[in-house]
């Protein structure tokens, strides 16, 4: 509710009296995949700022740990939200503004192509710089449970993917 806020906002901006045109694009990833690298993150990025439940989670990096899964299960919810977020998004009916979802596995060459075709008009430089992802601490492994737990992330994703 809150992009779909943003863009009604922007879309009431006018400049002068030409009718305003907009593109949303919003990415997502595979929800198994986040989940995963948001456990990664949260254990191996930045440990000392998390809490102490969760860095006696992530110490254990392990779902069979009875009081840790209250941790992992709210990683999993975060997914969950961000997916019903996602579907929320794509299916907005803004006039004038049509909604673009893309995986983030396609954005570079996505990217890559609207470079080529916007040149020369626009002289973007990509950074090419990449999130790596250090194991230092935990290299969790995700269980059936969990995938149990985002079978509605991965149903939106699939809608998503295959364009409903």
């Amino acid at each position: 509710e809150k992009f779909r806020n943003i863009v009604m906002e922007c879309m009431n901006t006018t400049l002068g009296e030409k009718p305003q045109s907009a593109i949303a694009l919003t990415s997502f990833r595979e929800p198994i995949q986040r989940t995963l690298s948001s456990i990664h993150q949260t254990c191996n990025k930045a440990f000392s700022k998390r809490s102490e439940a969760y860095q006696a989670a992530c110490k254990r990096c392990s779902y069979e740990v009875e009081e840790d899964k209250n941790v992992w299960d709210k990683l999993v919810e975060r997914t969950n939200t961000f997916f019903k977020g996602i579907a929320l998004v794509s299916s907005m009916d803004i006039k004038g503004v049509q909604v673009m979802t893309i995986d983030t596995v396609d954005i570079d060459a996505f990217f890559s192509k609207l470079h080529s075709a916007l040149l020369p008009h626009w002289n973007v430089s990509l950074s090419g710089i990449e999130n790596s992802e250090a194991l230092s601490r935990c290299n969790f492994g995700m269980t059936s449970s969990i995938f149990r737990a985002l079978a509605p992330s991965e149903a939106i994703y699939r809608n998503l993917t295959i364009g409903i």
